[in-house]
């Protein structure tokens, strides 16, 4: 006899990329395949005249059921699902092993020379890929934005237009096309620089917490749902927040914790907002990090890099 006082196991939220891949597949299977075939079959067997002794007009009517119950569980449980995808900040390899769950290279023990001249690069590739790329590539979970449409495609390439217009095409009418050329990958690899050192002293030092999709799952499955806010502040660090200069220069991205936390708030209010969320982890039993100054967290930033340079036991 079943035990209905028995605990269920709990249904896990989480899903790597590859297992909603797979649903959204068989999802597609059944609905655009599946059940328009054997839809086909009941109609033809309804078309041979009684139906209560036609077996394959019963069979077809039973498996139709089952294919709108799973058609419809399907759906539900693509719309709760959490995709848990790799961080874009983090993933870049095989140039850089950023997190302790990547796979090693041997060139990773020079990443903390060399990755700050490949920094440079993040920009230029943005601009001239970056954005094309998500474009064609769409929406997905780590970006989920949707492609654009109507007046907000216009607006894109309108704007893609003008800047190389004025970046570019304008200065070549004044400039020779080399040094135009030279001069504005210059201008774009230190933008990359600053870019990425930026978002990697906010992620990528010695200080935050790294996970990894199976880890995250387990979690899941034994225990529920991680807190969405004790996740953003435990792997996020802040970096020279009593600095005005960096707040004001890098448009409060040194708050990584309160831009995670309230992305919708300005960031001129992050400094004041800092100490309450601070107080609030320490109230709720959440490590609040940071580091004191931009120089403290370049520093860690680069003995995070050479630690993970080295090859895993």
């Amino acid at each position: 006899m079943q035990d209905d006082n028995k605990p269920r196991p709990r249904i896990s939220n989480y899903i790597t990329v590859e297992g909603e891949k797979r649903l959204r597949e068989e999802l597609d299977l059944l609905w655009r395949f599946e059940r328009p075939k054997v839809t086909q079959q009941v109609s033809d067997a309804a078309a041979m005249g009684d139906r209560s002794e036609n077996a394959e007009y019963i069979y077809g009517k039973k498996r139709l059921r089952e294919i709108d119950r799973r058609v419809r569980h399907l759906r539900k449980r693509l719309e709760a699902l959490t995709v848990v995808d790799k961080d874009g900040d983090i993933e870049q390899l095989p140039l850089a092993r950023f997190a302790p769950d990547q796979p090693w290279s041997p060139w990773h023990p020079w990443q903390h020379i060399y990755m700050f001249m490949l920094y440079g690069f993040y920009a230029p590739r943005q601009v001239l890929m970056g954005d094309f790329s998500m474009f064609v590539r769409g929406p997905n979970a780590h970006v989920p934005l949707q492609r654009p449409k109507g007046g907000t495609l216009w607006e894109f390439l309108i704007t893609k237009v003008i800047f190389f217009g004025l970046f570019l095409v304008l200065p070549m009418f004044f400039q020779p096309w080399w040094g135009v050329l030279l001069g504005a990958f210059v201008t774009l690899w230190i933008l990359g620089i600053i870019l990425a050192v930026v978002f990697q002293l906010a992620h990528c030092v010695e200080e935050a917490d790294f996970t990894s999709e199976a880890k995250l799952i387990a979690e899941a499955e034994e225990d529920g749902p991680r807190e969405w806010a004790r996740h953003q502040v435990e792997h996020t660090v802040d970096f020279g927040r009593k600095s005005r200069l960096l707040n004001w220069y890098l448009g409060g991205l040194n708050f990584q914790v309160e831009h995670h936390l309230l992305p919708n708030v300005c960031h001129v209010h992050y400094r004041q907002i800092s100490p309450v969320v601070e107080e609030l982890c320490a109230v709720h039993g959440f490590r609040y990090n940071a580091n004191a100054t931009f120089w403290g967290a370049l520093a860690s930033h680069a003995r995070w890099l050479k630690r993970m340079g080295v090859k895993p036991a």
